[in-house]
């Protein structure tokens, strides 16, 4: 099975939890850390770990584990386990951005199947990612009036009303979106869109995205886990 991380980090005091957790770790290879409490709970930030919590410890909760990893400023897939816990403890995990919540008893293919969606996620993202890298180095060459009529095409204006925002004529406005699509190397105005949109919100993927397009390398697509 596919992973991006090498360590399980399992905080709970019961024993079919770690059970479990270590025939997933075995099956991944990768190593498995068990803590009784959030106390004892160590944070390793060189560990590219995946945490698997009790909704509910003796000494805190869910919530209070997610304080202390927004303290030391790590982001880790996290995923809760729920017993008998009330539904305001899962609330205020979720309150942290989201995170899985399974309900106890857990079971090895519970695990399983939360990896795979993470993973096929991931490969979207990824896809995502790679497209719009493409495009914010096609259109770090463009001028300004040939980035004028990309943000009016964004922005869904029809032609008369982009050349009436620019101050140029409507036969100026199409062969100026013409020459950019032929520049570009698109072939409808639904692709210009997606090229306008995706140089947009580029930052959505990672922030680095914002930068000159020579700065950029294929090494900025790398993505981690949510």
């Amino acid at each position: 099975m596919k992973r991006s991380f090498n360590q399980i980090d399992l905080i709970s005091d019961d024993d079919q939890d770690r059970h479990v957790a270590a025939i997933v770790a075995a099956q991944l290879q990768v190593c498995l850390r068990v803590y009784s409490d959030l106390a004892s709970y160590a944070i390793d930030p060189s560990a590219e770990s995946w945490v698997i919590c009790k909704l509910k410890l003796r000494d805190g909760t869910g919530a209070d584990l997610m304080r202390k990893l927004r303290a030391s400023s790590i982001d880790v897939p996290v995923t809760f386990l729920r017993e008998n816990e009330p539904v305001s403890e899962m609330l205020e995990v979720m309150k942290f951005g989201f995170r899985e919540v399974l309900q106890k008893p857990i079971r090895v293919t519970d695990l399983e199947t939360i990896l795979s969606q993470r993973f096929d996620d991931i490969e979207v993202k990824c896809e995502l990612a790679k497209a719009t890298l493409h495009a914010h180095q096609k259109l770090a060459c463009l001028d300004k009036k040939e980035n004028e009529v990309l943000e009016a095409a964004a922005d869904g204006l029809p032609n008369k009303i982009a050349a009436l925002r620019l101050g140029v004529s409507l036969r100026t406005l199409e062969r100026r979106r013409y020459l950019l699509m032929k520049k570009l190397g698109v072939e409808s105005g639904e692709e210009l869109v997606v090229l306008a949109v995706r140089k947009q919100y580029a930052s959505w993927f990672d922030p680095e995205f914002a930068v000159p397009a020579c700065t950029i390398s294929e090494t900025t697509c790398r993505l981690k886990m949510a």
